[in-house]
């Protein structure tokens, strides 16, 4: 399951983009620190967050954004993703998913409340939970 989310997040990413692109930092899900990008590719609204932190902290979580508007409740989204964590005693928990989340944003500053349900070492449900910023370019 991960080796497919990282080669549609690779293809989606490299696939022309059409619409004002917004990238950024964020904490929280799916990999307690995150690269993030929202666009448009091939007129389909993504997002994308992803982080690697060696074998601590890893994940993947793609979202399409189903609702998009101007305001503090910019857009709502559905997601897919993975989520690896690894403690100094060397247990793993894995979390493959899927969910919904809200975002809200002011300015390039965000907040993304969720919730999954999904297979792994973690019980349906899950909350989600991003916050951070992103730039418009």
């Amino acid at each position: 399951m991960k080796k497919y989310l990282l080669a549609l997040s690779i293809s989606l990413l490299s696939s022309p983009v059409i619409a004002d692109d917004q990238f950024g930092l964020s904490i929280g899900t799916p990999a307690a620190a995150n690269f993030v990008y929202k666009g448009e590719v091939a007129d389909i609204p993504i997002q994308v967050a992803a982080g690697y932190w060696g074998d601590s902290y890893s994940g993947v979580e793609l979202g399409y954004r189903f609702i998009e508007r101007e305001g503090a409740f910019s857009s709502a989204q559905v997601l897919a993703g993975y989520s690896r964590l690894e403690d100094s005693n060397d247990f793993v928990d894995e979390w493959t998913y899927v969910g919904a989340s809200a975002t809200f944003s002011w300015g390039g500053f965000f907040i993304e409340p969720g919730i999954s349900v999904g297979s792994g070492d973690y019980s349906s449900p899950q909350l989600l939970f991003q916050a951070g910023y992103v730039w418009t370019f």
